[in-house]
């Protein structure tokens, strides 16, 4: 568990007359945890817009859902899906979607 994490919800500020939102992303937490890529062919197995795989230590404090987003440096990935490894709840597994911004 090598790679600082943070991880980030958005938050909607306020809707435009347009019917649209704008909204912001906030941390909530931080973390160390490992990051895994898949290649083309595992991916197209699973979900094609799941990327990399990220294993973090479970923390009671820490409440991963779907949606929320994490940074590594310039890294943006969004949770697609949360998995405890195993009964004693040591780890847990965020198969992410690395997304990239302009």
């Amino acid at each position: 568990m090598r790679v600082p994490f943070l991880l980030q919800s958005e938050t909607l500020i306020a809707g435009d007359q347009g019917g649209g939102s704008v909204s912001q992303w906030q941390t909530v937490a931080s973390f160390w945890g490992r990051l895994d890529s898949f290649t083309d062919r595992y991916r197209a197995s699973m979900d094609e817009k799941i990327s990399h795989m990220v294993s973090a230590r479970f923390h009671s404090g820490l409440a991963f859902q779907l949606g929320q987003r994490l940074v590594f440096e310039e890294r943006f990935f969004i949770i697609r899906m949360v998995r405890e490894v195993d009964d004693r709840r040591l780890f847990v597994a965020l198969y992410v979607e690395e997304v990239r911004y302009l």
